[in-house]
C-alpha cells in the first residue's frame, strides 16, 4: 500500500505525460523569468550540431526530439520555455547525490509494474515509443527530480517574510494579498510560494553550471504549438484534376520523398475556369498524394499553390497560429469531419510566395506535426 501511494503521488501523472509529452518537466518559468538567458553568466552559444542535441548542460545533452514531445503535450507553451525547464531539471538533479537523494531500481520497477496493472494501454504505448531501457531512465530522472525538489525545500530554502514579500512583488500581487498574514498566505498559496522559492534556488545553481546552447537550438527556439479543434471545412471548388506528367511532376514527387514510410504515389494539377471562360485551363494548385506503406488508411495530401491563396475556403479564418521552424502555421484537427471514424489533421502555411496545405487522414496529430516540421525544415534549408 505504501508503494502504491508513492506511485499514485509521483509516477502515475508522470507516465501519462511520458506517453503524450515525454516528461512533464519542472514548471518554474511562471515564477522565475529567463528572458535574458543568453546574457547570463556561464552561458554560451556553440556552433555545432551533435546528433539532434540543442543544449548541453554540464555533461548532459538535451535533444530536440525530447523537447518536441514535451511541447506537443503542452499546447501553447513555447519551445524555449520547455527547454529552460529541462535545463532547470538537469541542474537541480545534479545536486541530488550531494543532498543524499537516490532512486533505487526496485522503486522504478515497482512503479512501472503498478502502472502497467492500472493503465496497461497507456503503458504499452509508452513502452513502444521509448523501449524499456529509455522509459526506465526517463522515469528515474523524473523521480530523482521530484525527490531533489522536496529535499531542497526541506533543507536548502528558507521561506520567510522576505521571500513571501519577494513572491508578492514578482507576481504583482501586492494589495490583493496584503490583507493576509504570512501564515495565512502560506496556507492559501503553499504550492505557488514553494515553487517560487525552489525556482530561485535553481536560478542560483544555474550560475554554477556550464550551459551551452548548440547551433540547432536557433532553428526551433521560437516554436509554439496550438491545435485548433474542429475548425475545418472540406474544400469546395469547381475544378478538374489532371495528372501532372513530365519533369515537373517527377521533381515534385522526388521533393516529397522525405517522410518515413510515406510514399508519394501521384501528383495532379487542379485546373479551374478563368473568368468568363468555359474550359478548365488555369492552374489553381498542385496536389500530391502520399500513402503509408504499412497502413493504406493513413494518407497525406500536400497542396502547393503558386499564388498566396489556393482559392479554397479551409474554414481557418479565426484560428490560432502555431510556429514551426520559425514559420507561422495554422494547425487543426478534427475527428468528425463528415467522415466516420477518421482523424483529420491539417496544416496551412505560406512560404516563398507559395501557399502549402497538408491534409492528413488517420495520422495521429503528433506524427502529423512531425511531418509538417520535416517539410518546413526542407523548404527553409534548416
Amino acid at each position: 500500500m505504501r508503494n502504491l501511494m508513492k506511485f499514485n503521488r509521483f509516477v502515475m501523472p508522470l507516465l501519462l505525460i511520458i506517453f503524450s509529452a515525454l516528461l512533464h518537466g519542472c514548471t518554474l518559468n511562471e515564477n522565475v523569468s529567463y528572458k535574458s538567458a543568453y546574457a547570463d553568466n556561464n552561458l554560451s552559444v556553440k556552433n555545432e550540431n551533435i546528433n539532434g542535441a540543442i543544449v548541453k548542460v554540464n555533461d548532459k545533452y538535451i535533444y530536440h526530439d525530447e523537447i518536441f514531445l514535451q511541447q506537443f503535450g503542452k499546447v501553447g507553451v513555447s519551445y524555449s520555455d520547455i527547454v529552460e525547464n529541462s535545463i532547470d531539471e538537469i541542474v537541480a538533479t545534479s545536486y541530488a547525490e550531494k543532498l543524499g537523494v537516490f532512486v533505487s531500481e526496485s522503486e522504478i520497477d515497482n512503479a512501472i509494474c503498478e502502472y502497467e496493472a492500472i493503465n496497461k494501454e497507456v503503458y504499452d504505448k509508452a513502452l513502444k515509443i521509448y523501449g524499456e531501457t529509455t522509459l526506465k531512465q526517463k522515469l528515474k530522472d523524473r523521480l530523482l527530480f521530484v525527490s531533489t525538489k522536496n529535499k531542497v525545500l526541506e533543507q536548502e530554502v528558507k521561506i520567510d517574510a522576505n521571500l513571501i514579500e519577494s513572491f508578492k512583488s514578482q507576481k504583482e500581487l501586492h494589495g490583493e494579498l496584503d490583507k493576509y498574514s504570512d501564515s495565512e498566505l502560506m496556507k492559501r498559496m503553499n504550492k505557488e510560494i514553494k515553487d517560487y522559492a525552489f525556482g530561485l534556488w535553481v536560478k542560483e545553481k544555474r550560475k554554477e553550471s556550464k550551459i551551452e546552447y548548440l547551433k540547432l537550438y536557433d532553428k526551433y527556439k521560437k516554436d509554439c504549438l496550438v491545435f485548433n479543434d474542429n475548425q475545418m471545412s472540406m474544400p469546395k471548388i469547381d475544378a478538374k484534376e489532371v495528372a501532372l506528367d513530365g519533369d515537373e511532376g517527377k521533381e515534385i514527387l522526388a521533393s516529397l520523398s522525405i517522410f518515413e514510410k510515406y510514399n508519394p504515389v501521384s501528383v495532379y494539377e487542379i485546373l479551374v475556369k478563368p473568368n468568363n471562360k468555359d474550359d478548365y485551363t488555369e492552374r489553381a494548385y498542385i496536389k500530391v498524394h502520399l500513402v503509408n506503406e504499412d497502413n493504406n488508411d493513413k494518407i497525406l495530401d500536400v497542396i502547393i499553390a503558386d499564388k498566396n491563396e489556393t482559392g479554397i475556403d479551409y474554414g481557418l479564418k479565426d484560428s490560432k497560429m502555431s510556429t514551426l521552424c520559425g514559420v507561422n502555421v495554422k494547425l487543426s484537427k478534427s475527428e468528425n469531419l463528415n467522415v466516420d471514424d477518421k482523424i483529420i489533421t491539417r496544416a496551412v502555411f505560406k512560404l516563398n510566395k507559395h501557399t502549402y496545405v497538408m491534409d492528413g487522414i488517420n495520422i495521429e496529430p503528433f506524427e502529423f506535426t512531425e511531418m509538417v516540421s520535416e517539410l518546413l525544415s526542407k523548404l527553409t534549408n534548416k
